[in-house]
């Protein structure tokens, strides 16, 4: 998990184009997934046809939430799927040996999935309550599933990334304040 923060215009969202622009060039479909949210609608145009996404770019808040619900589900649903292969991540299960007809039913291999969140401030502000929970439980488990969230703010300040979610994302950038 990584956060990011820094003013305006300070190179957040350029910085998040290059991770994406990165990770799409040097990986596949079966690899990498992104899910992405824009709420200014026009800092990811480029990136909404890319075949990459597991939806499209979602620009509004409600939306957002419905994704993040998704991946609360989808973390667990991975958990259950690595137990019963008994793998304990999802290193463990890409690189397990298939047995034939061994009665599980999964996928050879399940993508890396990256999260990415534009003016994180703006969804805070509007779905605190929903939000927190959400993310906090994401940021808490689902590394092991294979599923990351980058968090992109401008007010990187105890009310937009509260101390349950800073305590969960190890990685930071400081942009110019």
């Amino acid at each position: 998990h990584l956060l990011i923060g820094g003013g305006a215009g300070r190179g957040k969202t350029a910085f998040l184009n290059s991770l994406i622009a990165g990770l799409i060039s040097t990986k596949s479909l079966d690899e990498v997934r992104f899910i992405i949210y824009d709420p200014k609608c026009v800092e990811f145009t480029w990136a909404s046809e890319l075949p990459h996404l597991i939806m499209p770019v979602i620009p509004s808040e409600s939306r957002m939430l419905m994704a993040l619900r998704w991946l609360v589900c989808e973390m667990e649903k991975r958990f259950k799927m690595f137990a019963r292969a008994y793998c304990r991540n999802i290193a463990d299960f890409n690189a397990r040996k298939v047995v034939p007809d061994s009665g599980v039913e999964a996928p050879r291999t399940v993508p890396y999935i990256v999260a990415i969140f534009d003016e994180f401030a703006d969804l805070m502000t509007m779905h605190r309550k929903e939000v927190e929970p959400l993310v906090s439980r994401i940021t808490a488990k689902a590394r092991a599933a294979g599923i990351h969230i980058v968090i992109a703010t401008s007010r990187p300040d105890c009310k937009v990334v509260t101390g349950l979610l800073k305590s969960n994302i190890p990685g930071r950038l400081a942009f110019k304040t």
